[in-house]
């Protein structure tokens, strides 16, 4: 993906959209793109991996209460959409 393709997507996610440009290029320069396959268990609830994701493409399924009886989908998320960030309350 192309740094002008990254800061617009950038300025799509609710945290960064009152950014100015500047700030925004800075973030898409800075920040560590990563791809994971289709499958990858990328948090597991209540864990703190201290780390916030940013969906640039695809989309990412929470569920909740993952391989028990009591599993549910709690929702798909978009593209520019944030996740991870509870993480880093606990």
């Amino acid at each position: 993906m192309k740094r002008s393709e990254r800061v617009a997507l950038l300025a799509e996610v609710l945290l960064f959209a009152n950014l100015p440009q500047p700030e925004l290029e800075h973030l898409a320069v800075t920040l560590q793109p990563r791809e994971f396959a289709q499958g990858t268990l990328m948090m597991r609830e209540g864990e703190s991996d201290e780390l916030i994701y940013i969906l640039l493409q695809g989309e990412v399924e929470v569920i909740k209460a993952l391989g028990t009886l009591d599993e549910r989908l709690l929702a798909i998320r978009p593209p520019g959409s944030l996740f991870g960030e509870m993480s880093l309350f606990d």
